[in-house]
């Protein structure tokens, strides 16, 4: 789990990383605390990157666990 959590931090970062160096690109407006940022995004703002990545985990098992009840079956490369 603490991997999972993790790797969504590290991938927020990356995310909000790309967006500070592209032309159009992401502006956040946040009434309290405006000068804490990093990169683009407010500090507060990467605290929801970590559960975004268990969600998608969540949603991706219970494809995997639908999918294999209709008898499809997953291949990985």
């Amino acid at each position: 789990m603490y991997r999972l959590l993790l790797t969504g931090l590290i991938c927020g970062l990356l995310w909000e990383f790309w967006n500070y160096w592209a032309a159009v690109k992401w502006i956040y407006t946040v009434p309290y605390f405006p000068e804490y940022k990093f990169f683009e995004m407010p500090v507060a703002g990467y605290l929801g990157f970590p559960p975004f990545a268990v969600e998608c985990y969540v949603i991706y098992q219970l494809f995997k666990v639908l999918l294999e009840k209709a008898g499809i079956t997953l291949r990985y490369a």
